[in-house]
């Protein structure tokens, strides 16, 4: 399973590009104190998303420049099966 960080960005489900601004137990009520979550700060909302950590959810890593620029540099010799 992928651990994200404080400060990472994050790809999350429909929200878009979010930071990591927790990672911890929450303290509300109704909610397991025993459970981790990441808490996601989306980069143009003004929301707090809860996510707990050990559940298969859509969010993914988002690429850094460096690694945006070799996947396009790449694009040409990728082999498309078209069916």
């Amino acid at each position: 399973m992928v651990m994200f960080n404080v400060g990472d960005l994050v790809a999350y489900s429909n929200e878009g590009v979010c930071s990591v601004e927790g990672v911890g137990c929450l303290d509300m009520l109704y909610i397991d104190q025993n459970k981790t979550y990441y808490t996601l700060k989306p980069l143009f909302r003004q929301v707090k998303i809860y996510v707990p950590t050990d559940t298969q959810n859509p969010m993914r890593a988002v690429l850094t420049h460096e690694e945006a620029e070799n996947l396009i540099n790449h694009m040409p010799n990728i082999k498309v099966n078209m069916c």
